[in-house]
């Protein structure tokens, strides 16, 4: 049973169905191109003369001392090309392409290097101070601009409410008094979340209903601490990624999970017999962990799965989750640790990439238009 709990609540966490937290469902502004810029510099801090004519004249001269560095250039790095979808509508990021690289040498400083000895007349100047700044671009050209149908429903709040907590699914209980802002009542509203949702990608549904559902899966992603549980699935290659890898890589785990796993999630919610949040404890890391106890319908088996959450400004988020004192987070590090250090993280922004479809209802792609938005 725990290892089914497993698959179904963070088999989105593994290769190539990494998935976490979405966007605002009516957000109108996107970004369609991400830069990230670094500058290679190479100073010369003293030149010296190697060779001097009998005359005194330097007819030689070389660098002595040399200093060399690398940093981010911020005005170049980030969102560098959005669209605005105008009144109506809504973005929708797509598939990425490949990302493109490109650099440009600029030189600081350019001395004299030779010199004729009779005329003290220059011969040669070679630059000895040089900045080069490569610049990386991803873009997005299936982004999309999606109508917001007349009759869609007001955009919800995405932060979680105990006050406006729909009724749970009769399976779903507790044992244990909940306060209004607790992360037992969390943990508790987002499974009930989870087992409400139904698949926005489902086909045969009316625009109304899929921005619904939509808007469901939204305040579903609000629960998850997702910055905390990227960080501990890549571990040591979270600081290692450059911006634009983790922009993108937030983005593709964000949509492979609204696509792949909260519809499965959900099937899996409503089939269990009982869950039942049991209580909460503060742990020393500044934690609450909360029990939960999932019984399941097919061999009566019981499954103790522990949410271990923080609480944040916008309300209690849930950063990890554990079963039988196994991290699930350190799990999928394993996992992600041995797929970057083989193959590099491109390989699994690759993969991730090809799982995705295009969302239907085009009303603009930047891809098709030739001029910068």
């Amino acid at each position: 049973m725990r290892i089914r709990f497993y698959f179904l609540m963070y088999g989105l966490m593994a290769l190539p169905n990494t998935a976490f937290a979405g966007t605002d469902t009516f957000l109108r502004h996107g970004c369609i191109e991400f830069s990230t810029a670094t500058v290679e510099a190479e100073v010369c801090q003293q030149l010296e003369c190697v060779e001097s004519a009998p005359n005194g004249i330097c007819k030689l001269s070389a660098c002595a001392k040399n200093q060399k560095s690398k940093y981010a250039d911020a005005m170049n790095t980030g969102c560098t090309r959005t669209v605005d979808c105008g009144k109506g509508a809504y973005f929708l990021p797509g598939i990425p392409d490949e990302p493109e690289s490109e650099s440009t040498e600029h030189c600081d400083w350019r001395p004299c290097v030779e010199t004729d000895p009779e005329t003290g007349k220059c011969d040669s100047y070679e630059c000895l101070s040089k900045r080069t700044t490569i610049i990386e671009r991803t873009s997005y050209p299936r982004a999309l601009c999606i109508k917001v149908p007349a009759q869609a429903v007001s955009k919800p709040s995405i932060r979680p409410d105990s006050r406006t907590t729909t009724a749970s699914p009769r399976h779903i209980t507790t044992s244990v008094p909940m306060p209004a802002d607790s992360a037992s009542q969390a943990v508790y509203e987002m499974i009930t979340a989870a087992a409400d949702y139904k698949d926005e990608y489902a086909t045969g549904i009316s625009p109304e209903e899929r921005l619904r559902r939509k808007a469901a899966g939204d305040s579903l992603d609000a629960f998850w601490d997702r910055r905390t549980m990227f960080r501990e699935i890549l571990g040591e290659h979270w600081n290692a990624l450059k911006p634009s890898e983790k922009s993108e890589y937030f983005y593709l785990a964000s949509a492979l999970l609204r696509r792949d796993r909260y519809p499965q999630i959900s099937i899996h919610l409503n089939k269990v017999t009982s869950i039942e949040v049991l209580g909460e404890k503060k742990l020393q890391d500044n934690t609450t962990a909360v029990t939960v106890k999932v019984l399941s319908t097919e061999n009566g088996a019981d499954a103790l799965p522990v949410f271990h959450l923080r609480k944040t400004d916008a309300g209690w988020r849930i950063s990890s989750v554990s079963s039988e004192g196994e991290s699930l987070l350190l799990i999928y590090r394993q996992l992600h640790d041995t797929i970057i250090r083989e193959k590099g993280v491109q390989p699994l922004l690759a993969a991730m990439r090809k799982r995705l479809k295009e969302p239907r209802e085009i009303l603009w792609n930047p891809g098709r238009v030739g001029h910068n938005p």
